[in-house]
């Protein structure tokens, strides 16, 4: 899927705290971990499930799945026990890999006890589990298969769940392909860029529009363990050569507006993703300013992959989430799965070779959302005369109150003009007369005054919004509490609105 060998031996392929794998080294190690967990009875098709934060490792283990053709089921590192124990069970898998730290909690639960084979990191491996270090040491003895088919499912994505059980996305080995080939071709990376990476890789975004892709053009990946503002400078300095770089808003937002940002780390810069969440207009400007670039706005889905971006060269249009993207077919249609003429809102379906096959033994689920190849993506659009898509939020996230509709980013886009709100999130909470009442939140600036900034968004609400839309009730908080892949989680912010107890807002605010 990914020929390494066509790059320079020599050349970096992932840097991580010091440590650098080459090329060379990166294939060798992979082929190696291939060989030798099909001599340990992996086969073929077989669910292999790795629990592990980002590291050159886990680069390699994907790469040693592709060849081997298993399917990879990447689980996010920060999963509790629960989310664990399920996404074992459902898929099924085989094998597992993990830390030490972790190796308690997947052993330990429902999931776990079904799985025939562990496989732990570091040097501290506890006596009965098989060592990552050892698949890497061991002389292999097995051959590999290479009568592969392109529909073989290759990764098993989970979404987070929120609102349901989650779900397996199916990718094929296609379709991973597809993405790589596309992804390339949009942002044509080539062995002189270099790719920070922050995000769990073991989410879409991050491995598919970044890792792969960057491996496929023989660049450079600095790979951090996670995000956080000021890691993510020190790196910048550290690798002042960085080109290319995808951060959600919230996190793009941290790095442009700390005390340490300095724009000579990113000289070289030559394309930045954003893109996940809300972008506010604030941050392109802030960008641009700084850095004389623009940023790149982009959208998708675990089920679609990218499916809109903002030309990466060439003209864009800031709060839109851009032309669809290569290959990929996009419409928008009413309840009836009609299609809506241009610049009116509908639903947003796509269709495209690198999006998902269906849900994982989940034949219902897969028919809600798909229909003759085209994937309901429960995002609200719309299309203007030059043919740009515009995200006016969730399906499921609209507020309907007396009967109108309320996208949450037109009032979210009002609280976020005031120079003290970093963040705005405004959900619909249940309310006996109207339906639905909209409930706001904002996070603000260092040494804001919470209550007087909250008693201008209320005037500034009102002035700048229709009645039905003003918020009933804004409130700052320290943080705004996210989803697994980064995301404002806006299910947990509902429960926060309607919750009384201080307790229980602790919980869900942790």
């Amino acid at each position: 899927m990914i020929d390494l060998t066509r790059h320079r031996a020599e050349q970096p392929a992932v840097i991580q705290d010091g440590q650098v794998w080459s090329y060379g080294e990166l294939h060798r190690r992979s082929l190696r971990i291939a060989r030798n967990l099909s001599a340990a009875g992996l086969e073929p098709g077989d669910r292999i499930a790795t629990l592990l934060p980002n590291n050159v490792e886990l680069v390699a283990l994907y790469l040693a799945s592709f060849r081997a053709g298993l399917t990879v089921v990447p689980l996010d590192a920060r999963y509790h026990s629960a989310q664990i124990s399920f996404a074992l069970r459902h898929s099924g898998a085989s094998a597992v890999f993990t830390t030490p730290e972790r190796l308690e909690d997947v052993a330990l639960c429902e999931g776990g006890r079904e799985v025939e084979h562990f496989y732990v990191t570091g040097s501290d491996v506890p006596e009965g589990y098989g060592s990552f270090r050892g698949l890497l040491r061991t002389r292999p003895t097995a051959e590999l298969r290479e009568d592969f088919r392109d529909d073989d499912v290759s990764v098993v994505f989970y979404t987070s769940g929120t609102t349901a059980r989650p779900k397996g996305v199916t990718l094929t080995r296609t379709a991973i392909a597809s993405s790589i080939g596309k992804a390339n071709a949009v942002l044509r990376l080539n062995p002189d860029d270099v790719t920070l990476i922050a995000a769990p890789i073991s989410r879409p975004m991050a491995l598919r529009t970044q890792l792969l892709t960057s491996l496929e053009a023989g660049a450079t990946v600095v790979l951090l363990s996670g995000f956080n503002a000021e890691t993510y400078l020190q790196a910048l300095a550290e690798q002042p050569d960085v080109t290319f770089l995808a951060l959600l808003p919230a996190a793009l937002r941290s790095i442009l507006f700390h005390a340490d940002f300095n724009v000579e780390h990113l000289r070289k810069l030559r394309l930045a993703i954003c893109g996940g969440d809300y972008v506010p207009l604030e941050l392109f400007e802030k960008f641009a300013e700084l850095t004389g670039l623009e940023l790149t706005e982009q959208c998708g889905m675990t089920e679609t992959g990218m499916y809109a971006v903002n030309p990466p060269y060439g003209q864009k249009k800031r709060g839109s989430i851009g032309l669809p993207y290569y290959g990929a077919q996009i419409t928008i249609i009413d309840s009836r799965g009609r299609d809506v003429p241009w610049g009116h809102p509908g639903e947003i379906a796509v269709r495209s070779p690198f999006a998902m096959d269906g849900y994982w033994n989940d034949t219902a689920a897969t028919r809600r959302v798909m229909r003759d190849g085209w994937i309901r993506t429960g995002d609200i659009g719309r299309i203007d005369d030059d043919g740009f898509l515009w995200l006016d939020g969730r399906k499921k996230d609209i507020i309907i109150r007396g009967g109108s509709n309320i996208s949450p980013a037109a009032v979210e886009a009002v609280l976020q003009q005031h120079p003290s709100v970093k963040e705005a999130c405004v959900v619909g909470v249940d309310d006996p007369e109207f339906g639905q009442a909209v409930s706001a939140f904002v996070t603000l600036i260092d040494g804001a005054d919470v209550d007087h900034v909250e008693s201008e968004l209320e005037s500034l609400a009102a002035c700048e919004l229709p009645d039905y839309m003003v918020p009933q009730s804004i409130c700052a908080l320290p943080k705004l509490p996210r989803t697994g892949s980064g995301k404002v989680d806006r299910d947990r912010l509902k429960w926060v609105a309607e919750s009384s107890d201080d307790e229980t807002l602790a919980i869900l605010l942790d």
